[in-house]
């Protein structure tokens, strides 16, 4: 198949850095009517799908602020990056290490998503702002310390505590994926984190120690099935997004009371035990704007009709950007 390009108009709602506009996709080499293109839009954002280095060093030659690059790994020589001074956001697909690319001469890289075998290398990004990696590490010690960093999303199996996340004491956002994580212990470490997201977490029996992440404005639990024991999230006192996805069988909703500022609330795929006089409470939220209930077919006692002026408020929050 013969390569070919498209343009995909900006998403505002959905793609993050939005103000660097349309996106070029190529695929499987270079079109040869893809440099006029280029000369006429100003586009500075591409993503690569099963092409070879020949694109990549052609591409260099174009201010790219923001490069995806997938399906590529034995056809590839990633050096043509270091070309690419103006380079602020950039997705590889699995590579080995990122020691094969000088990062410190990338000095715009604010935002990094890779999966990598090791982490050699990453010490040099130090004006990252955002790191969202899928690696095999046993604790956040293996990681180096990034001053600037402010959102991690983190996808490794082999961690199952939190142990060495001081050294990112400075983030706002903490996505966490998978792992063998049983509590949320040494969250206090963080001071600063205003989001967290826990997924795919078939240990997590509690959430001991969320409380100490006292300034969190948004919680995403999704499918932690051990997890039924939700009460912890009362110590929440400035939360405003809060969304539970596919949960072990939740008997209380009580935690719900204590958070005057919620504004969300999503709830799908929970198995709801009997929480009439919980649901109740709901009435003296005063701030929800946004409140979803997609599956209330294990409720035993829901006293659905008393939260009839707040069921019009079905419009789905905001979609998180990480």
């Amino acid at each position: 198949m013969r390569p070919r390009y498209s343009i995909t108009p900006c998403n505002p709602r959905v793609w993050s850095a939005p103000e660097l506009g349309d996106k070029i996709h190529i695929r499987r080499g270079w079109p040869p009517e893809l440099d006029d293109a280029l000369a006429k839009s100003g586009i500075c954002r591409f993503e690569l799908t099963d092409c070879d280095s020949d694109v990549l060093e052609r591409l260099s030659v174009y201010p790219v602020r923001d490069l995806s690059v997938d399906g590529t790994l034995n056809r590839i020589d990633y050096s043509a990056l270091m070309d690419m001074p103006e380079l602020e956001r950039l997705h590889l697909g699995k590579v080995r290490s990122l020691d094969m690319l000088d990062l410190s001469r990338l000095p715009k890289l604010t935002y990094l998503e890779c999966r990598v075998t090791r982490l050699d290398g990453l010490a040099a990004a130090q004006s990252l702002l955002a790191l969202s990696i899928c690696c095999r590490i046993k604790s956040f010690e293996a990681m180096p310390s990034l001053p600037s960093l402010r959102t991690l999303s983190m996808d490794s199996p082999g961690l199952s505590s939190l142990s060495g996340i001081q050294k990112f004491d400075g983030l706002t956002a903490l996505h966490l994926v998978v792992g063998g994580y049983t509590d949320l212990l040494g969250l206090d470490e963080v001071p600063r984190l205003e989001r967290l997201s826990l997924c795919r977490m078939k240990h997590l029996a509690t959430l001991e120690g969320i409380g100490g992440a006292p300034a969190l404005r948004g919680l995403w639990i999704e499918d932690c099935r051990k997890l039924d024991d939700l009460f912890p999230i009362a110590d929440l006192p400035q939360l405003e997004d809060l969304r539970l996805e596919e949960l072990g069988r939740v008997k209380s909703a009580s935690f719900l009371l204590p958070l005057k500022k919620l504004r969300y609330f999503s709830m799908d795929g929970i198995h709801v035990g009997t929480v009439a006089e919980d649901a109740t409470g709901l009435e003296a939220l005063t701030r929800l704007e946004n409140l979803v209930f997609a599956d209330l077919t294990h409720a035993d006692h829901y006293p659905i009709e008393k939260l009839q002026p707040l069921i019009g408020l079905r419009q789905w929050p905001p979609v998180w950007k990480f």
